[in-house]
């Protein structure tokens, strides 16, 4: 199995895809790997043929490389949508408690500091927030609020250790909602892993062209080169799928045998 230092080296090449032509799966990727393990097996069996046209064994070494690559990208996007799945729910744990705080030193605040101007006008702009990130940013300026007029709220008997807890909590938050709600993790991966399904498939594309040149007459020997996956598509009814963003259907070739091409 590929590491990641066979995804480095094969960075260069997975970076010369303009954005336009970077693929998303088109079925399933895990059925893509084990279609294209079928066609790398049979490549390297027939590597004498397709020498004899031209297609070198670095070529077909290549494919293999790229398969491993692309399982271990598929690993990695798949690692970070669990932890952005596990940090949305850790947020939904921790979100009524933040809003709740935030109630009280609001609250708190209104009455503490009516008669100071300055701060009237800065729970002003606290109230007109409603989303996540602003109910954040209100902790942090209840906080500071609180801080700085310190004498005000244990005038009323307010815990003023509620603030440091605030500005604590806010910050921890903060980059929970980062990875929970900023897919900085999951669209960088999800792109390096696009980025290698469409390299595999590209070769998988140069090596089923000489197949078909190859095995022209020999339909049985060419059914290891051609995608199962998409011929029980073709023949069953449409279904939504199984990949986590929509499928791009890609036409077959005009002639095909019984099973249409893997690439």
């Amino acid at each position: 199995m590929a590491d990641q230092k066979d995804l480095e080296t094969l960075r260069p090449q997975l970076d010369l895809f303009k954005p336009k032509e970077v693929r998303y799966p088109d079925m399933p990727v895990d059925q893509a790997l084990k279609e294209a393990e079928i066609m790398s097996a049979a490549s390297i069996e027939d590597a004498e043929k397709f020498a004899a046209i031209g297609l070198d064994r670095e070529k077909l070494d290549e494919l293999s490389l790229a398969i491993g690559v692309l399982r271990l990208a598929q690993a990695q996007l798949t690692a970070a949508l669990g932890e952005l799945k596990e940090a949305a729910r850790q947020w939904a744990d921790e979100e009524p408690a933040a809003y709740d705080l935030r109630a009280e030193m609001l609250a708190a605040a209104t009455y503490a500091l009516r008669d100071i101007p300055d701060a009237v006008k800065a729970l002003k702009k606290v109230r007109e927030g409603a989303g996540k990130s602003d109910m954040l940013c209100d902790l942090k300026a209840l906080a500071e609020l609180g801080r700085k007029y310190k004498q005000h709220f244990e005038a009323i008997r307010f815990d003023t250790g509620t603030f440091d807890i605030a500005a604590i909590k806010a910050d921890e938050l903060s980059s929970l909602y980062a990875k929970a709600f900023i897919e900085k993790n999951t669209s960088g991966a999800r792109d390096v892993r696009d980025r290698a399904f469409t390299y595999m498939r590209t070769l998988m594309g140069e090596v089923l062209d000489a197949a078909e040149y190859i095995f022209r007459k020999d339909k049985s020997r060419l059914e290891y080169y051609y995608s199962t996956y998409r011929s029980k598509q073709r023949t069953s009814p449409k279904t939504e799928p199984a990949e986590e963003e929509a499928a791009v259907t890609v036409e077959a070739p005009a002639e095909v045998p019984a099973e249409e091409p893997a690439a």
